[in-house]
């Protein structure tokens, strides 16, 4: 058990809203307490008013009219501390490989994977956040992080191609700007919290070097949950299918630029070394923040800083199996449990370390009197992993491809009354992760980012598909200004997909893995069925009769068709190099010449070393 939060306690459903109560503002004074008319009712009873008596009683009048305008306009927290209601704190999860399946608020029956409970989530998602029903995200975690970390799509940042290897020497391009840099340069704190995969080569590629105040996590894409060790290695030029050189595996977790120790973190899992991080960084900014508001009543000081927390879930990542005993107690309870595989039991015990971090974080939030100010993003990188246990029924796909099932994402927004009104509701706007850091940083008052120059660097075209802030249009109710999502266009594998509207076209959507792995839909939920493409590979779907991708439009004359191919190719014209497939793996990443550990291999110092 972590900070005080009992697993047990998943088992029952809060029923708290925003700031810890059902309604969007704390309870008014009652009619029993000191208010304006028990004032007046004292006056009338008294016989003998003094000048300076009125002059108390009208004062301490005014004051109550004034708190009471306060409270009905800014939402004074139950301890009685007002909101400044300044810049907002901006926490935002990343779920890693959740499958669509895989929370019970989610989960569809008639398929073969059994429902997971997940009640606090369920919770939080349905009565009490905003859920975005038509999220997308790409189809693996790399090229997902380099979207949310730049705003741009990720075939103009070269990592929309699979994922970076432990040994590449490449990540996200230096020369751009990143999310928490455009966040600092509006006067936030900053920081960053479990799995990073977008390079670690040089220590320029590090969270702290691209804009993270603080970071405690790990920089390769996966790793065992108990000992932390990676062993995702490639030797010489990327292959398709991937190849694996046995026997190389090294130990990864970092605080800042440091490497960790063994002992430091060896023996406590993954997720909860994640969730003890979170809520002492949460803490630590609510102690902050209610110095900062304390020094302002008193001395008109500078107003606190906001965070902005990015809080990269390892789990439900599979691969590395093996959650903590608590987490098999809950899904061994849950009433599916006779019906779980082994794959789908270590699948629903990873998710139950999600929901538990996202509630320490909700909690940390709440307990640290910082709700009214702060808005929490959650988000799924891709879908889930292939013949795991994980599903993305009755979507087609799973991660790596193109289908729904690999891209559509389980997202939900809980923000404060006053920036997103009417929790417990859903948005049907179309949304990809690549227009988060564009409302992030509108929410905290900067200016556009990606900038217009920089969205216009790969043409006009390009700037079509870039990230836009969407934040008007969930909190209002509008219409998506997003009109095309560009799913990817890998030209290693010549795989793609473009939605506009309800239509769909897609190029090769297994992108080249085995459907007898990956699943033309959910391998788990029934048997792959096959339709023709034509001589390239497309296929036309119209997702608001068939969202599941079950038969393609066949119609020759369908002009939508030309018209999707022609914005298809004219948007993959625009991809740069795929950094992933051209990078090839460097021999002397080796954590054998670096003390058994995942390094900055190209600084000085382990070239140094590696030389001695």
């Amino acid at each position: 058990n972590t900070d005080g939060v009992q697993p047990e306690d998943l088992s029952s459903t809060s029923t708290m809203g925003v700031g810890g109560h059902r309604q969007p503002y704390p309870h008014r004074p009652g009619k029993t307490g000191f208010g304006f008319g028990s004032a007046m009712s004292r006056l009338r009873n008294m016989r003998l008013i003094t000048l300076a008596g009125i002059v108390v009683i009208v004062g301490m009048a005014s004051v109550y009219i004034r708190r009471t305008m306060l409270i009905e306009n800014t939402a004074v927290r139950a301890s009685g501390a007002a909101s400044t209601h300044q810049k907002p704190n901006l926490v935002f999860v990343l779920a890693d490989d959740l499958g669509y399946n895989d929370l019970s608020c989610t989960w569809t029956s008639g398929g073969a994977a059994a429902r997971i409970e997940t009640p606090y989530l369920d919770n939080l998602i349905t009565e009490q956040s905003v859920m975005l029903t038509n999220h997308y995200a790409m189809p693996m975690c790399t090229p997902s992080r380099a979207a949310l970390m730049s705003g741009h799509h990720p075939i103009h940042t070269g990592l929309h191609h699979f994922v970076l290897l432990a040994s590449q020497a490449s990540g996200l391009p230096l020369e751009m700007e990143t999310t928490p840099q455009r966040l600092k340069a509006a006067g936030y704190k900053t920081a960053a919290v479990g799995k990073w995969h977008l390079g670690f080569a040089r220590y320029a590629y590090l969270p702290t070097e691209r804009g993270f105040d603080t970071f405690y996590g790990y920089v390769t894409g996966c790793q065992d949950y108990w000992t932390h060790d990676n062993d995702e290695w490639l030797e010489g030029q990327r292959q398709m299918p991937r190849v694996k050189t046995p026997g190389v595996v090294g130990h990864d977790y970092y605080r800042g630029r440091t490497p960790l120790s063994r002992g430091e973190v060896d023996g406590t899992h993954g997720s909860e070394l994640i969730e003890r991080e979170v809520a002492t960084v949460i803490g630590a900014h609510a102690r902050a923040t209610a110095a900062a508001r304390g020094s302002m009543e008193t001395t008109g000081s500078t107003p606190y800083t906001p965070l902005f927390l990015y809080v990269a879930s390892q789990a439900p990542h599979v691969g590395y199996t093996g959650a903590p005993d608590w987490a098999y107690v809950q899904v061994d309870a849950m009433p599916s449990a006779s019906a779980f595989s082994e794959g789908r039991r270590e699948v629903a015990a990873l998710v139950v370390c999600l929901e538990r971090l996202v509630r320490t974080t909700v909690t940390s939030i709440e307990e640290g009197g910082l709700t009214d100010d702060t808005v929490l993003i959650f988000v799924s990188d891709n879908g889930p992993e292939g013949a795991s246990g994980a599903s993305a029924y009755p979507y087609r796909g799973k991660k790596r491809t193109v289908w729904e099932g690999g891209t559509r994402s389980i997202a939900f927004i809980h923000a404060p009354p006053r920036l997103m009104p009417a929790g417990g509701r859903s948005y049907d706007g179309l949304l990809h992760i690549s227009d988060w850091p564009a409302t992030l940083v509108g929410l905290a008052g900067g200016s556009e980012y990606p900038s217009a120059e920089a969205k216009r660097a790969k043409g006009e075209t390009a700037a079509a598909i870039s990230g836009i802030d969407v934040w008007d249009a969930v909190s209002k109710a509008l219409p998506s200004p997003r009109t095309d999502l560009l799913y990817n266009y890998d030209q290693v594998i010549g795989c793609g997909a473009l939605r506009r509207g309800r239509y769909k076209l897609v190029q090769n959507g297994n992108c080249g893995t085995p459907p007898q792995l990956f699943g033309v839909w959910d391998t788990d939920e029934g048997a792959p069925a096959a339709h023709e493409a034509d001589g390239e590979g497309f296929q036309l779907y119209d997702l608001e009769t068939d969202p599941f991708e079950r038969a393609p439009v066949v119609d020759p004359g369908n002009p939508v068709a030309a018209e999707l191919r022609a914005a298809y190719e004219a948007y993959s014209a625009t991809a740069v190099e795929a950094l992933s497939w051209t990078t090839p793996g460097d021999t002397a990443a080796s954590p054998a010449l670096h003390e058994g550990r995942w390094v900055p291999w190209l600084e000085g110092e382990y070239r140094e070393a590696e030389v001695h």
